[in-house]
């Protein structure tokens, strides 16, 4: 029978609380960290977005004006954006923009003449002879030449030292335009060899996207701590509590359990037994009339000691059919398989006896208190139907007097004893294993033992000993290695 308990302690409602609060924090810190990373990520690639559709339209122009419908002028950052090495990215873009030529470039580009330096020596003397001052020449002048001049010599000749450099064409000097961020010039300038912690670039990376991360589990981290910190000590009461409620309902349950196993196994033994004492008891204080007969009991200490293939055990009767518990399957059974059925075996059913004979310590009625040694199985001697003290009563035993009125008065118990064993046919095997009375006068031990023999007639197989606690029991009857089984010693 199971016991069901209904005070046992709600589940804290904390626990919600803390799971929800979690939930609620989580949440909305990952949204914000969401728009954060969302919107940084948009400043960071708009640049990149603006270059790639400045590449489609490149790529739509090939075989015309590469630059057509393309303004370098735009701006493709938000306000306030970052410099980072995307910034300038774009600034080259551009550059490489212009050098496209075309209307859209051409706007940023201005002509400017160019000279080089001329590879071969000059004759200043022949230069004298075909140079008339004043005429006019196809190189630069002063104002527009892009060199610088070493030669002293343009003291006699002023125009004399162009003859070492020579034209170089014209070309387009590439005006790039300011690049602005939301109405601010920035100028990016950065070192290809710059450390990677010093990047703009990664810095805002890590700022924009990393640290928000960062912040979200330790915030979490901080906040889920802080809280299980303040309600663990009403948890663990709460815990504490269901524990006690449950270590008593389960002591509780075991010990119900319990109770009902050992209801059923001690029920019917607990029953036999108090109807088996009951007559006993109306027997021997004379309550019941007995008849004259003396039903069998036999005896085999003496002659099973001396022999281990006694008549007293090959007498006993022993059926498989009883289920007796000595006689379980396993190990093999010793029972035979008695051919005339159960209920004929049952004729062949009788008591037995034992009790120790000690002329030295034992009086006139058989009793005895003491023991005078028997440290050997030969050195113990036991009573047999002959010499029992008060065997001349005969038919007038009664009582417990004699040592022979309490075995004779015990035979007619067998009307109680034997119907007793024979009802219990549990299929487990579980039968009562004997009934047996110690007399507490002489150590008389006298009952039936179903299918085992050996327990009455070979009790010179006990010992005294440190291990059963006979020595401390009863030193006067079991000393240490006493020979010889007397139930008031257990």
């Amino acid at each position: 029978m199971c016991v069901a308990r209904t005070d046992l302690p709600p589940p804290p409602s904390q626990v919600m609380l803390v799971t929800i609060s979690v939930v609620i924090l989580i949440g909305s810190l990952l949204f914000i960290v969401f728009v954060v990373i969302y919107t940084m990520a948009t400043v960071l690639t708009k640049p990149l977005q603006w270059m790639e559709k400045i590449a489609n339209r490149i790529t739509d122009n090939a075989g015309s004006d590469l630059s057509s419908g393309i303004d370098v002028n735009e701006d493709p950052f938000f306000p306030h954006s970052p410099v980072t090495e995307i910034t300038a990215l774009v600034r080259e873009f551009k550059v490489m923009i212009i050098s496209f030529g075309g209307g859209g470039a051409a706007k940023a580009a201005t002509v400017a003449i160019t000279e080089a330096r001329n590879p071969f020596e000059i004759d200043l003397q022949a230069v004298e002879k075909i140079y008339t001052p004043g005429l006019p020449h196809r190189h630069s002048t002063a104002a527009s030449v892009k060199h610088k001049p070493t030669a002293p010599s343009a003291k006699i000749y002023p125009d004399a030292e162009s003859g070492r450099w020579v034209n170089a064409g014209k070309l387009s000097k590439v005006a790039v335009p300011e690049l602005t961020t939301s109405g601010r010039v920035v100028q990016p300038t950065f070192a290809h060899s710059q450390s990677l912690f010093k990047s703009p670039l990664f810095l805002w990376v890590v700022f924009s996207i990393v640290t928000p991360l960062v912040l979200v589990l330790v915030g979490t981290s901080f906040f889920v701590s802080f809280t299980i910190k303040s309600e663990l000590p009403g948890w663990l009461e709460d815990v504490e509590a269901a524990s006690v409620a449950l270590e008593k309902d389960s002591v509780e349950t075991t010990v119900t359990l319990r109770a009902g196993l050992a209801k059923e196994i001690m029920e019917q033994p607990v029953r036999d037994l108090h109807l088996y004492s009951r007559v006993a008891g109306w027997l021997y204080f004379g309550a019941l009339e007995r008849s004259d007969s003396f039903t069998k009991v036999e005896t085999g200490a003496t002659e099973c000691l001396a022999s281990s293939t006694c008549a007293f055990q090959a007498d006993w009767v022993c059926d498989c059919d009883w289920l007796d518990s000595h006689n379980s399957p396993n190990p093999m059974p010793t029972c035979d398989a008695v051919s005339d059925g159960k209920m004929k075996s049952r004729g062949g059913q009788f008591q037995s006896f034992s009790v120790e004979f000690d002329s030295e310590t034992s009086d006139a009625s058989g009793g005895r208190m003491t023991t005078s040694g028997g440290t050997t199985e030969e050195g113990t001697k036991w009573h047999t139907h002959d010499d029992l003290p008060g065997k001349e009563k005969g038919a007038a035993a009664t009582g417990y007097e004699t040592l022979y009125d309490r075995v004779r008065v015990y035979s007619a118990l067998s009307v109680v004893e034997f119907p007793m064993y024979n009802y219990d046919e549990s299929p487990d095997y579980s039968k009562q294993q004997g009934s047996y009375i110690g007399f507490e006068q002489d150590g008389l031990f006298i009952g039936y033992a179903g299918c085992d023999a050996k327990i009455l007639s070979e009790p010179w197989t006990w010992k005294s000993s440190k291990d059963n606690r006979s020595p401390q029991l009863r030193p006067e009857l079991c000393p240490q290695n006493k020979v010889g089984y007397d139930p008031r010693c257990r």
